[in-house]
């Protein structure tokens, strides 16, 4: 095992009408800004979709899609950087963090291949991210 990359990042939330068209007009809007996309999660609730969008400049992303219309919200996630991906590194995660009682509100990944780095963007609970690093850090 070899050691663990961990900071606290943030996040922008973008919810649209759930319709052919919108991550286009949106990632267009950021990419326009000189703005880019390190990671990206959808959640869906019938007709609404929820990007959860890991950016170079979260504070001007805000600002692009507020001026285009957009209501979003930042939050903070744990990223963290997973020296050699491998099968497996998920569930050690999920059985870690769930020994330390910690719910794992959502989770995504990126990944170039086997044996390559990860990157990890895990949602918990504010009050709950030391926990959350420290069950991490002890898989690694």
């Amino acid at each position: 095992m070899s050691a663990l990359t961990m900071t606290v990042a943030s996040q922008i939330n973008v919810t649209v009408e759930n319709i052919p068209g919108q991550l286009a007009k949106v990632a267009r809007l950021l990419a326009d800004a000189g703005i880019s996309i390190n990671g990206l999660s959808c959640t869906e609730i019938g007709s609404k979709a929820t990007w959860h969008f890991v950016v170079s400049d979260v504070n001007a992303a805000k600002t692009v899609l507020a001026k285009a219309g957009h209501q979003s919200a930042i939050e903070e996630i744990l990223e963290f950087i997973c020296p050699s991906d491998r099968p497996g590194v998920i569930a050690d995660i999920a059985e870690s963090c769930a020994k330390a009682g910690v719910n794992i509100g959502s989770i995504y990944t990126a990944s170039t291949g086997l044996e390559q780095p990860a990157v990890v963007y895990m949602w918990v609970d504010k009050a709950h991210f030391a926990k959350a690093k420290a069950a991490c850090v002890r898989i690694m």
